[in-house]
């Protein structure tokens, strides 16, 4: 296990594209269509690197901890045991389109936090691969950076155990986030991405029906964090 402490895990889980932005500036310009297209073009492309996933379940213990602060004091803080694994061989693949994708994501992972049903867990360790489908949008421009963020979809996956078909979804967040490019690295055409991309695992449910959600770093929960191989461009 992992022991990091709360106050750690959201400045792990902050790590973003180059800058991150927590508001959107809605006085700033609308971007125009060309822009739009001319920075879809910029950022596409397909990255491999890897998935470092850290995640908490019924097992994961609690305590608190003191933290030395940057100009001596000591701060309380509480420490998770935090269960953590790698995944080597990841691929992100932006699309000129507005799509988003991560790549061959195990779906055996999930099924370390889905612990409502045991057949539902199972199943989920046997599934194989799939790909986390997002959109993404550029929303407004200043004198240096152009923000955008981006939105995961719903992952639909049939299943069969107890001798039946059943098809649920796993709902995903990107945690809140927003993002920044630089402009001029946008426009110059010879933009290479290098950084971080954050999903959070929100809940599971068969069709309508919740059956289960996870909240951050509160029982189960999981953060799925995109690492770029260093030096590797599209």
């Amino acid at each position: 296990m992992t022991r990091i402490s709360y106050l750690k895990a959201l400045l792990v889980m902050a790590m973003v594209f180059f800058l991150a932005s927590c508001h959107r500036d809605e006085d700033a310009p609308r971007l125009s269509l060309k822009q739009q297209q001319t920075y879809y073009h910029a950022i596409a492309g397909s990255y491999s690197g890897c998935y470092s996933v850290i995640y908490t379940d019924s097992l994961t213990t609690y305590e608190k901890v003191n933290e030395v602060q940057p100009n001596g004091s000591v701060k309380e803080a509480i420490a998770h045991n935090a269960h953590s694994e790698e995944v080597a061989d990841a691929r992100l693949l932006i699309t000129d389109d507005g799509k988003l994708y991560f790549h061959n994501f195990p779906c055996s992972l999930l099924a370390k936090i889905v612990d409502v049903d045991a057949d539902l867990s199972q199943a989920l360790s046997e599934y194989g691969s799939i790909d986390i489908t997002a959109q993404y949008k550029f929303f407004y421009e200043n004198t240096d950076y152009v923000g955008w963020d981006f939105e995961p979809l719903n992952l639909p996956l049939t299943l069969t155990y107890r001798n039946a078909k059943h098809y649920v979804r796993v709902a995903f967040s990107n945690g809140g986030r927003f993002y920044q490019f630089l402009m001029k690295d946008l426009e110059s055409g010879a933009f290479r991405y290098d950084g971080e991309m954050v999903l959070q695992v929100d809940a599971i449910y068969e069709g309508e029906k919740l059956l289960q959600s996870f909240t951050a770093w509160e029982g189960n929960s999981m953060y799925i964090t995109f690492l770029q191989k260093s030096g590797a461009g599209k």
